[in-house]
């Protein structure tokens, strides 16, 4: 009842602790919720399986010892926008929820900046970052190439002078992103 919403569970993510255990993003597809957090004691990358809404259970966790503050998956991939190394972005191999390991990161020139948003659409991945420093190459806005989820390329990128705190894309057939 969309007027009258009630809980159905509630589930603590098992092995986080301290201030950070607090969920900063989530991403839903198939069954499963993906849930980031803030930096933690413990993993900040979470998979939960929610095929039956009153049992969700734990499939797999990942430390990243720092922030996850997007998530987006496509094809047993999770790309995540992150902060607390100098990498903005890291990608993940989940086709084994017991078993995720790094595929990759990016580190976006100027590493002053933490990774805050992002959104994929086919071999494209469109990243923004937090408002940068004083020095030429704080661009807020990224696009990269990602058919290798273990090597992306950096195909352009622009200085907006703000952080860049969501993104979404429409694309058309002919690679054109409607604004």
């Amino acid at each position: 009842n969309r007027s009258n919403p009630t809980l159905v569970a509630s589930f603590d993510l098992p092995g986080v602790s301290g201030s950070g255990a607090v969920g900063q993003s989530v991403f839903y597809a198939n069954f499963k919720v993906y849930v980031g957090t803030k930096k933690a004691t413990g993993p900040e990358f979470h998979i939960i399986d929610v095929s039956n809404p009153a049992s969700p259970s734990a499939l797999g966790s990942f430390e990243l010892n720092g922030t996850v503050n997007m998530i987006d998956v496509k094809n047993n991939i999770a790309y995540i926008a992150f902060a607390g190394d100098n990498y903005e972005l890291k990608i993940l191999d989940i086709s084994n929820p017991a078993n995720i390991s790094e595929l990759s990161k990016y580190n976006a020139p100027g590493d002053s900046e933490d990774g805050k948003s992002l959104y994929v659409v086919g071999n494209k991945l469109y990243l923004g970052r937090i408002l940068g420093g004083n020095h030429e190459n704080h661009h807020e806005f990224h696009i990269l190439d990602v058919a290798s989820s273990t090597s992306p390329q950096n195909l352009g990128s622009k200085d907006l002078a703000t952080d860049l705190n969501d993104l979404k894309a429409t694309i058309l057939q002919d690679d054109t992103m409607l604004k």
